[in-house]
């Protein structure tokens, strides 16, 4: 029996049905307001139970395919969203898991990361913080972010990066695949379209879909670049991501991508002439016919550019917040 849970635990395609149960828990809390409570309750004790039993790159991706149905479960009563209580107790479980691989002598402590990461945390706990929940709940985040980067770093070495953007590509394809056809049901339509007409899926918000659909393609064209994954294998996995993210109808999308396509076009043609000017072929054409299909959306995109008044070129690409970064940085540079 134990060696039976032992293997279970291991073995790669577990993670699917432990996803797939989060999913129904989290869609039945949806369905079920009045007892959405214990589900939210039920959800939070699989987490501290998963991330217990399984090791960090498992745990990894149960936290990134969480954030892929982070709509589903809105508990309005909680001012903590499911998926900050789920990063902290990734946070904490890792934290002690750490520890005492430390004390084990599994694991060497980096004493200059670790002493940077604590004067960052200490100087935003100073700088930011309030007597306010909002203050306390934003001082914890960016605490619980710089250590969950620290953890990652020191599991990098375990990290199987080929099979996590498989996997991770196979889990965003059924999502996106089941958000598609939400989107045609009249009930839950809201839960996935934004704004009566930018595709969201059930991330709840279009921007953040989009930058999901992005970096899965980015990831997908390194794999491809380097021949992990042939080209009927490429085009089979970025199909979905690729036509969902035109869908979200967002401008960083669609120049993320051109930018992506420009330079994945020069490292073919670096590579093999004649791979570059396949590569640059069928791009033309995928783009030629994507147009053609999704017209109606692109337009929407372009008009996007020209809808809000400012007077900097980069603000009007980019919906003003070339200058909110700027004044960000401004602010950075002079503390």
């Amino acid at each position: 029996m134990v060696n039976t849970l032992d293997k279970l635990r291991k073995s790669d395609w577990i993670i699917y049905p432990v996803i797939a149960i989060i999913f129904v828990m989290s869609f039945l809390s949806y369905n079920f307001e009045k007892l959405i409570l214990p589900f939210y309750l039920t959800l939070i004790c699989l987490f501290i139970i998963f991330f217990i039993i399984f090791d960090f790159e498992k745990s990894m991706m149960i936290c990134l395919s969480v954030y892929l149905f982070d709509n589903i479960v809105n508990y309005d009563s909680q001012k903590i969203a499911l998926t900050s209580l789920m990063s902290s107790i990734f946070c904490f479980v890792y934290l002690i898991k750490y520890i005492v691989d430390i004390f084990r002598k599994k694991q060497k402590p980096h004493w200059i990361l670790i002493g940077l990461n604590v004067a960052l945390i200490a100087y935003a706990f100073v700088v930011e913080f309030e007597l306010s929940f909002e203050s306390v709940k934003n001082a914890i985040t960016n605490a619980i972010i710089i250590i969950i980067l620290y953890l990652a770093y020191c599991n990098s070495h375990k990290l199987n990066l080929k099979k996590i953007i498989i996997q991770f590509t196979l889990i965003l394809i059924t999502i996106l695949v089941l958000s598609l056809i939400f989107a045609v049901i009249p009930k839950y339509k809201i839960l996935v379209i934004q704004d009566k007409k930018r595709f969201m899926g059930f991330t709840g918000n279009s921007n953040i879909l989009q930058m999901f659909c992005i970096l899965n393609i980015s990831m997908l064209l390194v794999l491809f670049y380097k021949k992990i994954i042939n080209w009927w294998q490429f085009g089979l996995m970025v199909f979905v991501p690729l036509i969902t993210g035109i869908l979200t109808m967002s401008k960083a999308y669609l120049i993320c991508l051109i930018i992506l396509l420009i330079l994945f076009i020069l490292l073919m043609f670096k590579s093999n002439w004649k791979f570059g000017l396949i590569s640059l072929g069928s791009v033309a054409i995928i783009g030629v016919v994507a147009c053609i299909v999704f017209w109606d959306k692109f337009s929407s995109i372009v008009d996007r550019f020209t809808q809000y008044n400012y007077d900097n070129i980069w603000d009007k690409i980019l919906t003003g917040r070339y200058s909110i970064w700027k004044n960000y940085i401004e602010k950075w540079a002079g503390s």
